[in-house]
C-alpha cells in the first residue's frame, strides 16, 4: 500500500495525470462487506490520497455477475456482491462520487466519463 502510496505521489509530484481503477473507496467496500468495522477502515484509509474526482461506474450486481468472465471466489457470491453494492451506494452519496449508468454501452459510457474530463 505505502508502494502505491508513493508511485502515486511521485507521479503527481511529476504534473502527471493519474488514473486508477479501484482505489481507497474499493478497499472501504470490499472490506465493509467482509464484516471489518468501518470505522477502521476509514482510519487506515484516512492517510491515503484523496482523489480529485471518482467515477462510480453504477452496475447492479446481477448483471455484473452476468458479465463477468473470470469469476473468483468472491465475486460469485451474489449476496457478497450485494454488501459491496450498498456500500458503494452510500459511499457515493458521502464522497459526491459521479455516477455513471453501467447498463450503458461501453462506447456510451466512456462519452459520458469524457464530459467530466
Amino acid at each position: 500500500r505505502h508502494e502505491h502510496y508513493l508511485k502515486i505521489k511521485n507521479a503527481l509530484d511529476q504534473n502527471k495525470i493519474v488514473i486508477s481503477d479501484r482505489y481507497k473507496y474499493s478497499n472501504m467496500a470490499y472490506q465493509g462487506a467482509n464484516g471489518v468495522d468501518p470505522k477502521w477502515i476509514q482510519e487506515i484509509e484516512k492517510y491515503s490520497m484523496d482523489p480529485d474526482i471518482v467515477f462510480y461506474i453504477r452496475v447492479n450486481p446481477e448483471s455484473a455477475m452476468i458479465r463477468r468472465k473470470e469469476k473468483d471466489l468472491y465475486e460469485e457470491n451474489i449476496n457478497f456482491q450485494k454488501k459491496v453494492f450498498g456500500i458503494y451506494e452510500e459511499l457515493s452519496k458521502k464522497y459526491k462520487f459521479i455516477e455513471i449508468d453501467g447498463e450503458k454501452s461501453i462506447e456510451d459510457i466512456h462519452k459520458e466519463v469524457i464530459k467530466y474530463l
